[in-house]
Parts: C-alpha cells; sequence; structure tokens
C-alpha cells in the first residue's frame, strides 16, 4: 500500500522507478512466504512423525485393587518391535512406623527381529530403586501380564511387582510381597504386548501414606504392525 501511494504522489517517476521497486517488493513478498511456507510444512510433518500413534488393539486393563493418582503419559513400543522384558522399581520394606509405598514404577525393554533394544517407561514415583532386567527367551514375545497388588490398608502400597507372560513362560520382578496375584491377563489371538501406561499417586512432601504405582494398563498390537 505504501508503494502504491508513492506512485500516485510522484507521477513522473512512474515509468522507471515505481515498478522496479514493486516488483521487487513483490518478488520478496513471494519469496519470504514460501519461505515461511517451507518451514511451516518441515514443522508439521516432523510433528506429525513425533506424535504418531501406533494403532492399539486393546488395552489390558489391570484389577483395580486400589485407584489413586493420575494416568502418566503412554509409553509405546516402536513400530516392527514388541515388549520382551521388564524391571521395576521398588521401595523395601521400611519398618513397622515407616510409611511403604512398594512398586513405585515399571520400564518395559522393546525389541525386534533386528536392531537394538528400545526401553520405555510411564511415569516414575519418587521411592525405591530400580531392580534386574528379567527378559523373554528369544524370540519368545510378551503375551500377557499380571499384577501384584494390595488393597486398602493401615499403610497402603497399591501395586507390589508385576509378572510378565512369553509365549507362556512366566517371569515374576523382584517387587514386594504385599497382597496378591490379581487375574492374569493376555494378548488377543495375534497380538502382542506392545507398551503400557501406569497410574502414580502424587506424592507430597508432607503426605503421611504415599503409595507409588496404582495401576498397570498393557497395550496389545498386531503382529504384523
Amino acid at each position: 500500500m505504501r508503494l502504491l501511494n508513492s506512485t500516485r504522489i510522484f507521477p513522473h517517476f512512474h515509468s522507471l522507478s515505481a515498478p522496479c521497486k514493486t516488483h521487487t517488493f513483490v518478488k520478496s513478498t513471494e519469496l519470504i512466504m514460501t519461505t515461511s511456507w517451507v518451514w511451516i510444512s518441515i514443522v508439521l510433518a516432523v510433528a506429525s512423525t513425533a506424535y504418531a500413534q501406533r494403532p492399539i488393539t486393546v488395552w489390558l486393563e489391570s484389577t483395580r485393587r486400589t485407584n489413586w493418582g493420575d494416568w502418566a503419559e503412554e509409553a509405546i513400543c516402536p513400530e516392527g518391535t514388541f515388549v520382551t522384558g521388564f524391571r521395576t522399581k521398588n521401595q523395601p520394606d521400611q519398618g513397622i512406623f515407616v510409611d511403604d509405598t512398594a512398586m513405585n514404577a515399571v520400564e518395559l525393554v522393546c525389541k525386534g527381529p533386528e536392531g537394538p533394544a528400545t526401553y520405555i517407561k510411564s511415569g516414575e514415583a519418587l521411592h525405591g530403586n530400580w531392580g534386574t532386567f528379567y527378559e523373554c527367551l528369544a524370540p519368545a514375545r510378551g503375551t500377557g501380564f499380571q499384577m501384584r497388588a494390595e488393597g486398602p490398608t493401615l499403610d497402603n502400597t497399591a501395586a507390589n511387582n508385576i509378572a510378565l507372560y512369553c509365549d507362556g513362560s512366566r517371569m515374576e520382578g523382584n517387587g514386594n510381597t504385599w497382597g496378591d496375584w490379581t487375574e492374569r491377563l493376555n494378548c488377543p489371538t495375534g497380538t502382542l504386548l506392545c507398551g503400557y501406561k501406569a497410574q502414580i499417586a502424587v506424592q507430597l512432601p508432607s503426605a503421611i501414606d504415599d503409595t507409588g504405582l496404582n495401576n498397570l494398563d498393557m497395550a496389545c498390537c498386531l503382529e504384523s504392525s
């Protein structure tokens, strides 16, 4: 608009200066707009790739002995890989007069036919230490799981341990022993474990009864995915 106004004020330069300046301005604007759209397209493409969700066939929901805390973000194995192992983060027995939280987090191992393993985690509470990794014997992969949990008590601990099923065999983590084992949950035929999400209780400095991890839901994906 400023170039058009200048052309009207100085008509003697219309045939020489104005067209050249207008042409340069238009080309520069087109270049800037084109460059901007290229960058926007790149950003959108990267964002779409980063947040692309692998198709989940079904979620296996652990038995709700307790229901405290918030659900952490889903942790899903990369495409072409499935759950082949795990480890747990547990706080050992703290004694009679100290609060126990038992299992505070879980980390899964994802593997495919080729390439290195990937490790995924959905949230983590504050207490305890990471235990040993337990892995399926190749080429077996995770087909189901089981959780050990304790219902409401004087000193709540909620989830204590998990077990992974690998094509029939069973592996228990080195978790705590309060509560009992809930029902075994299996992926439908043609699917395998491919991720999970955890419900973890909010822990405050002033809290007198924390629980850490409360529930664990496992995802099943098609073997072809």
